[in-house]
């Protein structure tokens, strides 16, 4: 179906399918963003940005300027891994589980400048020790703020930082203390940071649920093709016993029904040219004259079923733990620790378990080689671990599954 959607890079209608339930959908078809083009943001694109066919497009769950948040779409030209990765980092990003985010953080600085406030309201009588305290915790808070992104958090930000000298400005150049006004810019500024916690109530069961949506999408895919590894394997016996006409005939009719009710729900990327490898030897297998022909192209389906369930194993066991601390800016050494062994423990398998010598370009050795040039670049003796470069290599690995 053609939709019409609105995304930082302008406006564009594509053929596209929505996931059951929600407004996710996977773009049919590709569509390229010209470099000079402007975003929303009042940049200019310096290359041109490409919207592949696969490509998961999903709505932002954030607001502008503290308002609701309108219908625009984030792409994710990677696919359905890339989304899930981004509506989980969200949840973690906002702390909307049991890890500390956004909203813990939040939470505590509105304490503290309600704390402060109330120091400041007292006027005169409040001592110079406590203005002191007050002065020092409103310019921590200001560097706790960071440098936000959106609206409120830096209205709240620019107001600390400004009450954190308790003074004034006067036209004339000079400064001096103002108590009042000082109190004036802190209340300002924690009805921004509650605003902004308000907000984060608000997109929570939005982030939740596409995250939900997308997991039950990738168990979805996963179902079908578990299914189609069901029949595969059953009519594969069949075959073998058996290469009469009747039995033929009926591995047909098998293989027109996961054509018609399996494949289609493989057309999010990472999953199009498995899809279209499944039905060119689904094709061959039905229509071969002899039985090894037939069984090989059933091996290769089946093989093909098995390296998209390692790729998944790999996203999920492999990439994400560090990938979701590389993107909160909180990964550890330990962090690599566990990667390098989570991508040893996963090359042992995938040796052991994955035989793709069928393949017209085999894979499995590649994947190998890749692995232990990173171990070798990230964890080797001399290395200095970068976790946005390891991400990197990590996800290129993934793609070649």
């Amino acid at each position: 179906m053609k939709e019409l959607i609105q995304t930082a890079y302008g406006e564009v209608e594509l053929d596209v399918r929505k996931i059951d339930g929600s407004r996710i959908f996977v773009a049919h078809e590709r569509h390229v963003f010209l470099a000079g083009t402007k975003t929303r943001g009042g940049e200019t694109l310096k290359k041109p940005f490409v919207v592949p066919r696969g490509a998961v497009l999903a709505p932002t769950w954030d607001g502008r300027n503290g308002k609701s948040p309108e219908r625009l779409y984030r792409v994710f030209p990677n696919g359905i891994y890339e989304a899930l990765r981004g509506t989980l980092h969200a949840v973690r990003k906002y702390g909307l589980r049991k890890k500390r985010g956004e909203l813990q953080i939040l939470r505590d600085i509105s304490n503290r400048l309600a704390t402060n406030l109330a120091v400041l309201m007292e006027g005169k009588s409040a001592s110079s020790r406590e203005l002191y305290r007050a002065q020092k915790d409103l310019a921590e808070i200001a560097m706790e703020l960071g440098r936000p992104i959106g609206e409120l958090k830096a209205q709240a930000a620019e107001k600390v930082e400004a009450a954190a000298t308790l003074e004034v400005e006067h036209p004339s150049g000079t400064r001096s203390k103002n108590i009042p006004a000082t109190a004036q810019r802190v209340r300002a500024a924690k009805n921004r940071v509650d605003r902004r916690r308000d907000q984060i109530h608000r997109i929570a069961p939005r982030v939740q649920f596409y995250e939900q949506v997308l997991a039950q999408a990738i168990g979805g895919i996963f179902d079908d093709l578990g299914a189609l590894r069901k029949i595969l394997q059953a009519e594969r016996l069949q075959l073998t016993l058996s290469f009469s006409p009747k039995v033929r005939r009926i591995f047909a009719n098998r293989v027109n029904f996961a054509l018609q009710r399996l494949l289609p729900q493989l057309d999010a990327a990472p999953f199009l040219k498995t899809a279209k490898m499944i039905r060119l030897d689904l094709a061959r297998a039905k229509a071969a004259k002899s039985k090894d022909f037939a069984l090989a192209a059933i091996d290769r389906i089946l093989t093909a079923i098995r390296l998209k369930e390692a790729q998944r194993a790999f996203e999920t066991r492999v990439i994400l733990p560090l990938a979701l601390n590389e993107d909160m800016d909180i990964t550890t050494e330990a962090d690599f620790r566990h990667t390098l062994r989570r991508l040893s423990d996963f090359a042992l398998r995938f040796h052991r378990e994955i035989n793709d010598t069928g393949f017209l370009r085999p894979v499995k050795e590649r994947v190998l080689e890749a692995i232990r040039n990173t171990i070798l670049e990230e964890f080797g003796p001399v290395a200095d671990p970068d976790a946005e470069r390891l991400k990197e290599q990590l996800k290129a690995i993934s793609r070649m599954l």
